[in-house]
């Protein structure tokens, strides 16, 4: 009924066509309310019912089947039952079988509701978690985690597993929040075994950066460099950290490896050649070293630690 021109006078035909919009949606609003209501005093005169002394079944098994509300069939007090029809007896005996039957439903309203929250694709729902990580919102972390613990999906098993280990560590929790995140890496691999060409998992990535992180805090170097290897096999980019972490605790010539495997990959990035430059410097591969340096030069003439590297090579020659 909403228009962007209201200041222009309205025509004839624009108002009797407003009007008709208008007490269209006025009858059908109305209409649907009439039918809540009426609804609403059904089921109250089945309630009523349910209190009487002899309550009619067949008028409240129906009421139930409606509502899908089997269950009050056992809230029903019964005065000498045992005196209840054959046909009521099987009322009650249908009533309590469809009851049991939708206790046995996984796919319930609520978890189709659920569902439809957090949309057909559930991607949005990493990023979001990992906001109220940094967030620290336990409140809305905890019923998000409740919510895809409902859920049946490999991926929002995953999700689910990543929801509990931010709580955990919210709480200062490492250990739990390590199995928690180990579980989505055990996942992974039984997938990764049946399909060798599945290695794209953002989940697993997640997972594996909040291990890394944890360990490297506990001073865990042997746990985080395994970490980091498997980072490193998924994304180049963890490469330079994974060879820090080598540097750092004495395994030089592996170090070297992966340092040189990263620049392959990434020729301009000068502070990982540099680093690389250094640590041929320390074992004594100079010629290495000095190339290096030169080639850095070559791409950065102004490059300050190149120029300082390389002049320490020729001071220690001279």
């Amino acid at each position: 009924l909403s228009r962007p021109d209201r200041e222009r006078e309205w025509t004839d035909a624009e108002l009797e066509r407003f009007g008709d919009a208008y007490y269209k949606a006025y009858t059908a609003s109305a209409k649907a309310l009439l039918d809540l209501v009426e609804a609403a005093q059904k089921r109250t005169e089945s309630r009523l019912e349910e209190l009487s002394d002899r309550p009619d079944l067949v008028t409240l098994f129906k009421q139930w089947q409606a509502d899908q509300t089997q269950g009050r069939c056992r809230v029903v007090q019964i005065p000498n039952a045992d005196k209840l029809s054959a046909d009521e007896n099987k009322i009650l005996e249908l009533s309590n079988h469809a009851f049991e039957q939708i206790l046995n439903v996984q796919n319930t309203v609520q978890a189709q509701r659920v569902k439809q929250t957090l949309g057909l694709s559930l991607g949005p729902v990493r990023s979001k978690l990992l906001v109220l990580f940094n967030k620290q919102d336990i409140t809305e972390l905890a019923r998000l985690a409740e919510q895809l613990g409902n859920m049946d999906e490999d991926e929002a098993a995953d999700l689910h597993a990543l929801a509990l280990g931010y709580l955990a560590e919210i709480d200062s929790d490492d250990d739990a929040a390590l199995t928690h995140y180990n579980s989505i890496l055990e996942r992974s691999a039984d997938k990764l075994a049946e399909n060798p060409e599945k290695r794209q998992n953002p989940r697993l990535e997640d997972a594996l950066r909040r291990m890394s992180h944890i360990t490297l805090h506990q001073n865990n170097k042997e746990d985080a460099l395994m970490v980091l290897d498997v980072l490193s096999a998924i994304s180049p980019a963890y490469e330079p950290q994974y060879g820090d972490l080598l540097r750092m605790t004495g395994s030089i010539e592996q170090a070297i490896h992966v340092y040189t495997d990263y620049v392959q990959k990434a020729p301009h990035d000068l502070v990982n050649l540099l680093k690389l430059g250094k640590l041929y410097q320390d074992i004594g591969q100079t010629d290495s070293a000095a190339w290096i340096y030169k080639h850095v030069l070559e791409q950065d003439s102004d490059n300050t630690a190149a120029k300082q590297l390389l002049g320490s090579l020729d001071e220690k020659t001279t």
